[in-house]
C-alpha cells in the first residue's frame, strides 16, 4: 500500500505513515488495517487485537482524540508512548 511502511519481526509488526495531521495518519493506518485483515483472512492467520497500540510522533503538544479503526475495534493513540 502506497505511503504505508512496515517492519516485522517474528510476531511483531510495526507500521508507520506520514501525514499533515493526526486525522490523515489515522485514516491511512485504518486503511492499512483493512488490507491486513483481508490478507490474514485469506491466509488463515490470526492476531490478538487486544495487543494493538498506536503511537503518534509529532512536533506540537496538543491533545489527540483520533483513533485508528482495526476491524470492529477503535484503537486510541497510546498517551504514554505518544510523543
Amino acid at each position: 500500500m502506497q505511503g504505508v511502511y512496515r517492519l516485522s519481526f517474528i510476531d511483531d509488526i510495526s507500521w508507520w505513515v506520514e501525514g499533515n495531521n493526526d486525522e490523515v495518519a489515522a485514516a491511512k493506518l485504518s486503511e492499512a488495517a483493512i488490507a491486513m485483515i483481508e490478507w490474514i483472512g485469506r491466509n488463515g492467520i490470526t492476531f490478538d487485537q487486544g495487543k494493538i497500540e498506536v503511537a503518534l510522533f509529532y512536533k506540537k503538544r496538543i491533545a489527540h482524540k483520533i483513533t485508528v479503526v482495526v476491524g470492529e475495534n477503535k484503537i486510541p493513540f497510546n498517551k504514554e508512548i505518544t510523543r
